[in-house]
């Protein structure tokens, strides 16, 4: 099998520390704060948050990623 990532821009050193974060678009509100609090933690440990930018899950996981520096 032939394996391709394709990348717009320039990988870094610091995106090998680096997590996707996908899920529902319809969550509750303990998913969210679930979301929330599994990406601030992730965020203080310096890894680098990917996402589709999808509505529900991934855009709380960018909201929350911007929100404490990463």
């Amino acid at each position: 099998m032939n394996e391709s990532l394709y990348v717009l821009g320039e990988l870094k050193e610091i995106d090998k520390r680096a997590v996707a974060v996908v899920g529902s678009r319809e969550m509750s509100e303990r998913g969210r704060k679930l979301t929330e609090d599994f990406v601030k933690e992730l965020v203080k440990n310096k890894v680098t948050i990917i996402s589709g930018l999808a509505r529900g899950v991934d855009t709380v996981a960018h909201e929350t990623a911007l929100k404490y520096g990463g």
